[in-house]
Order: structure tokens, then C-alpha cells, then sequence
């Protein structure tokens, strides 16, 4: 099996690499079915897989006349449309709309369905069964009546134009003028002010979207052109009760209301369930932890119990982390830290998601001077303490696909062997904060591990001490894993070093290609391994199968992999020739070639067995370099360094 994506499932490690491709340095990081923004955004451009239908009460008879009817009836704001309003069920729909083409599986509480009436409607398949999204296509022939002087009715294929004018090229009046004649306010309110309405454009997408907390309007970017129609059910007021949407302290990692904490970092899934009432949370089920989504908030609880029918935390179950999405339109606070300073980097002095920050040199600067006042609370708060505080910001080097400038700030100790995290971008094109993460690391045998060795990695990694070793964990080592569940990806592990043994429930691939370049060859050869990930900081072992049993399975360390915090350097036997982690993947090949003409020049017969990989999309951009004498790889991602692999140099 090539070595793709694969789903290796605690929130901060899967948040650590976000980007993906067909090389060994990636792993899928991201926490599986958190979707993106864009991702809600953009579903009806993602596949469907045909399954099985709901039960449908439409008569099989008639479809092509139920479909003519369905389709030419009016759109009414939030939600009404082919005659079903958002707050009917699908059985009650049913009976209305045309028996459903398609079904997708979107999770456990949610089904797409596809109608021939030129609709797409995401159903809960929990009580209520009601549409939680409606998309209408340009296949739609009813009218949208707004009833808007200078607007006036609406249909899919529109044009557009008159709105998306120099002085207003992101068309906000349109929506503004919508919102505000709909929700009953005064011309003179400003939705976009108040953060309830947002236009969207996406660096690769053909389309712009003026979205509203019940409507989103789909803008070709080519015609202006109305494209689609989408509405999003309003919740109830008990829905609505929400403890997140509260000031969120990113120091602290807790959510304040009036100068006193709500819920934070520690604090029980109990304790969450019976403050947030009659709120439902969506829950996501991983493999060390449960994320359940409230609004624009995912709390993270570690499982205690790892059963594949648990669907939600138990009541015990403590939180260990919060991840933000881009639409959480709270203030974010930094505890300790003054106005006066928090000024020089928010005029107001009020941080939130929505910065509108264009230029991009702008962006970095803000990103420079954030980091610079959490590392130092960060560094105050931990005085007289071991802890090691770690910054990266990736994203400087321009690609096509790059979109977003990435921020980590990892903190820990050694002795413990346990830490905090926050990570969060900005996008390029907004200019907004797209996501905040903040949480717990740590705390397991391995992560313990990891981290009481990760001090001699927190500077760069030399080759010289590291061939054989990297982030605590030797080459040759021993793993034992029992209970693989494949379903799931996951196994029980026993690393074994020596006397000493780390247990711990690992993610689990069976099937690996591992590069590996030898001395002497003139390509890069493959072996196929079985992969584990031991830390939320992204260490997986590369293994071979040694013996098998019944219950237990036990494999040989044969490769290391990991993201750099800093860099590495003494690779080739080039002791000038250091790689930091921000480095770009150009700028990094000329360094290295710099250095070998270097030593060829002083030694006069230096040879560095190196071989580069380059990107098989045709982009030029560099994918890796092997390195024979080191048995090491560096990997690159969006035109950065990302990652070093190690390997046995014999391969098993």
C-alpha cells in the first residue's frame, strides 16, 4: 500500500500537519470529522456515496410531475422551499418531496439527501428529524421574493453584477439589504459590524459566499451569478443556550462570563451536560478522546474507557482541550497581559476571530508580536519551573495551495513529561483567525517518553548523536501491540528499551511504505512497515513484524518520524550545513549544495550520497532529500521543512 493519508487521531497531534500528499512525511493530523469552514461550505462539491435510503412516503408513481410542482414553488426565507419548511420532519417531507436520489452518510446524527426538485438537504437522523441544511440548485425554477427595493425577486442564475461594485467589491449590501428586511432591523444596521454576516471568497474556489446566521448566498466569481441558495435551521431557544459562547482565556484555557469561569480545562463532562441545560452537543468520536461540538466551539474530553459503542463522554470523562472554529464571535482574553500591551497589537484591545487583517506582511507582524506576549505570560506564569517553551510559524513560503500562515506555541516539562498547546492560522485571503486550539499534552507513558527527551531536541537535532536515536525512542527498539481493532486503527503498545517498558493505546496502520536510501544506490528504495503514533506531538515508529501469536503481535523499531521544533543540522557530514525549521524546501537544497562544493573544494574528494524527490504534481516544488550516510530523510510540506525521518540503514 503507498503511504497516504491516514487518520491518526488525538486533536493536537492530527493539528500539527494539516497538509497532506502522497510522501512519507504526512499523515492526515487533523482531527477526523472536524470539518472545515470551507468544508461545510463547499459539501456539494465533495463525492456521495450511494447507501442506503431513508424510508421515503412518496408514491414512485408521478415523480416527474411531483418534481415540475416541487420545484416552481416559491423560496421563502429561512428554509421554506418546494413545499417543506425547515422545521418539518423527513417524515412530513416525505410526503411532499420526490423520493430522494442519493443518500450520504455525514455522521452518526446526520444524512445527506440528494431530490431531483434541485435540492440537497443535510436531515438529522436523531429526534428531531429536521433539516439542519438546505441547499437549492441553479435546477430550481421557483422565485426567492424578497421584496427589497433594488433587489426585488430572485432566481438561480441571476445576474448579479450591480452589487459587487468598486466601492463594495465583497457585494455586502446585497446581504445587508436581505438580513436586515427579514430580521426586521433598520436600514441603517450593519450585520457585517455586528458579526453576524460574513463574505467568504476561497483562493481555488470559483465562487464567493455572503453568508447570515439563516441564509448564505453562492456568487459565481466569474458572472456574478446566484448559484445557489442555502438556508441553515435556526435552533430553539433551549438549542441556542450555549456556556461557549462566553469570553474564551486562551492563557488559561477557560470560557468566562462576568469576571468569573464557566468552564474550563479540567472541569467534567458532567459538569459541561448540566450547565449547558438543554443544549446538545454533536459528539466526534476518537480514539484517545471524544470532541463534542457546542456552536463554533469543539471540547475535547480524554476517554476513559475505550469501548467502539461509546458514543459521547462519560459523566467523569475531564476536558483536556478547546479548539475555536473561525465564526466564534466572543472576545478572546490573554490573563496578565496589560492593555497597554495588548494595544500595540489590537487597536481596541479587543482580540477576536474577525481581524480583517489584508496585507499579508501585516498578518506576520501580528503573528510576531501575539506569540511574543504568550510567550512571555507563558514564561512568567512558569518561573522556577523546568518548563521549555517552544514557538513555530509556518506558511512564509509562497505556494499555490498556500492559503494561511500557521502559529504553534508548545510548552512542557521534561520532568513530567507533560505540557500545554496552542496552535491557530490566519488566513491569507481573510485576513481573519481561522481556528484556535488550545490544550493539554501529554500525561500517557509514551508522551511522557517523548517529552522528558524532547529538552535535547528543542534545539536543532544533530546528526552526529541522533542516528540511532530520536525522541527518546531507539532504533532496534521492541513494540508489542494486542487488540488491534483495524476498524478503527488503533492497538494497545508495549514499547520495550533495555529494562525499562512504556504502555500506552497507540494509533495503528498496518500497511506503510518507508523510504530508504542506501549507500551506493542510485534510487530510493521502499520497505513496507506497520506505523504507530506514540505522542500528541506527531512521533510515529516505522515497525517490521518479527513474531505473532494469537494475541500479540511483536515488531522491530526500524524508523523514526517526527516534526522538528527547531531543525537539525550534521546532516551528510556537513557540520556548516544546519536546517531550520522554517526554512524553505529551495532555499534549503541551494544551502546543502552551497556546503558540498564547499567541502569538495577543502577536502577535494568529499562525496555526499544525497538524492532529492520532487513533487510528482508537476509544481517543481521539492518533496524530500534521502540522506545514505545518515539513514535520514528531511520532508517538506507546502515548500517548508516538516518533518525528519530516521531509519535503520540495513532496514530490518
Amino acid at each position: 500500500m503507498d503511504h497516504k493519508c491516514m487518520a491518526i487521531v488525538t486533536l493536537m497531534s492530527l493539528l500539527l500537519v494539516v497538509s497532506c500528499s502522497d510522501s512519507p512525511k504526512q499523515y492526515d493530523r487533523r482531527a477526523p470529522n472536524l470539518p472545515t469552514d470551507k468544508e461545510l461550505t463547499t459539501q456539494i462539491f465533495s463525492p456521495f456515496e450511494i447507501g442506503p435510503l431513508l424510508t421515503a412516503g412518496t408514491d414512485e408513481d408521478n415523480q416527474d410531475g411531483l418534481v415540475r410542482e416541487n420545484s416552481s414553488k416559491d423560496i421563502l426565507y429561512n428554509g421554506g422551499v418546494a413545499g417543506i419548511t425547515m422545521d418539518m420532519n423527513f417524515s412530513e417531507a416525505s410526503e411532499v418531496l420526490s423520493i430522494p436520489e442519493v443518500v450520504a452518510k455525514n455522521s452518526d446524527s446526520n444524512e445527506w439527501a440528494v431530490y431531483k426538485e434541485g435540492l440537497q438537504i443535510l436531515w438529522r437522523t436523531t429526534p428531531p428529524q429536521v433539516p439542519e441544511l438546505v441547499i437549492i440548485f441553479k435546477a430550481y425554477q421557483g422565485i426567492f421574493r424578497t421584496g427589497v427595493d433594488g433587489i426585488g425577486d430572485l432566481k438561480l442564475g441571476d445576474d448579479l453584477n450591480r452589487f459587487f461594485t468598486e466601492s463594495d467589491p465583497d457585494g455586502k449590501s446585497l446581504m445587508r439589504k436581505i438580513y436586515n428586511r427579514f430580521e426586521s432591523k433598520d436600514e441603517s444596521f450593519d450585520c457585517y459590524e455586528e458579526n453576524l454576516c460574513e463574505t467568504k471568497r476561497f483562493k481555488d474556489a470559483p465562487y464567493t459566499l455572503l453568508i447570515s446566521p439563516k441564509i448564505m448566498l453562492m456568487i459565481s466569481n466569474d458572472r456574478k451569478a446566484l448559484s445557489e441558495i442555502r438556508f441553515v435551521r435556526s435552533k430553539s431557544e433551549e438549542e441556542s443556550k450555549n456556556i461557549f459562547d462566553t469570553t474564551f482565556d486562551l492563557i488559561t484555557g477557560t470560557f468566562i462570563s462576568e469576571d468569573k469561569k464557566v468552564f474550563g480545562m479540567d472541569d467534567s463532562f458532567e459538569d459541561l451536560s448540566t450547565k449547558q441545560a438543554g443544549a446538545v452537543g454533536l459528539p466526534f468520536v476518537g480514539q484517545k478522546e471524544i470532541n463534542v461540538l457546542y456552536g463554533e466551539v469543539y471540547a475535547t474530553f480524554a476517554r476513559s474507557t475505550f469501548g467502539r459503542d461509546q458514543l459521547a463522554p462519560l459523566a467523569k470523562d475531564v476536558a483536556t482541550g478547546f479548539y475555536l472554529k473561525g465564526k466564534f464571535a466572543s472576545q478572546i482574553q490573554l490573563s496578565g497581559v496589560s492593555e497597554s500591551a495588548l494595544a500595540l497589537l489590537i487597536p481596541n484591545t479587543k482580540l477576536q476571530m474577525n481581524l480583517g487583517i489584508q496585507q499579508e506582511s501585516d498578518q506576520l507582524d501580528f503573528i510576531e508580536k501575539f506569540n511574543d506576549l504568550l510567550v512571555e505570560r507563558i514564561t512568567d506564569l512558569n518561573s522556577g519551573t523546568d518548563r521549555v517553551v517552544s514557538v513555530r510559524v509556518s506558511g512564509k513560503h509562497h505556494l499555490a495551495s498556500d492559503t494561511q500562515f500557521e502559529s504553534k506555541v508548545l510548552w512542557f516539562s521534561p520532568t513530567k513529561g507533560e505540557g500545554d498547546f496552542i496552535q491557530y492560522n490566519i488566513g491569507k485571503i481573510q485576513g481573519n483567525i481561522d481556528y484556535i486550539a488550545r490544550t493539554k499534552i501529554g500525561s500517557t507513558e509514551m508522551n511522557k517518553l517523548v517529552f522528558r527527551n524532547l529538552i535535547s531536541d528543542v534545539d536543532f537535532i544533530s546528526m552526529n548523536t541522533s542516528g540511532k536515536k530520536l525522541f527518546g525512542v531507539n532504533l532496534g527498539s521492541i513494540v508489542k501491540l494486542r487488540e488491534i481493532d483495524k476498524l478503527k486503527g488503533s492497538a494497545v503498545g508495549e514499547l520495550i528499551q533495555g529494562d525499562k517498558s512504556y504502555t500506552d493505546l497507540v494509533s495503528y496502520t498496518e500497511y506503510v511504505d518507508m523510504p530508504i536510501y542506501k549507500e551506493g544506490g542510485s534510487k530510493i528504495s521502499k520497505l513496507t512497515t506497520s506505523v504507530i503514533n506514540i505522542s500528541d506531538i506527531g512521533v510515529n515508529l516505522h515497525l517490521v513484524l518479527v513474531r505473532e501469536s494469537s494475541e500479540v503481535k511483536e515488531f522491530k523499531v526500524v524508523g523514526i518520524e517526527g516534526s522538528l521544533l527547531k531543525g537539525v543540522t550534521n546532516l551528510c557530514g556537513l557540520a556548516e550545513f544546519s536546517v531550520a525549521a522554517t526554512d524553505g524546501a529551495k532555499e534549503t537544497f541551494e544551502k546543502m549544495l552551497h556546503e558540498i562544493d564547499r567541502e569538495k573544494i577543502k577536502k577535494k574528494d568529499f562525496s555526499c550520497n544525497y538524492l532529492p524527490s520532487w513533487s510528482a504534481k508537476g509544481d517543481d516544488q521539492l518533496d524530500s532529500i534521502h540522506f545514505a550516510k545518515d539513514g535520514a530523510a528531511l520532508f517538506f510540506a507546502d515548500g517548508e521543512l516538516s518533518s525528519l525521518l530516521i531509519y535503520s540503514k540495513e532496514g530490518v
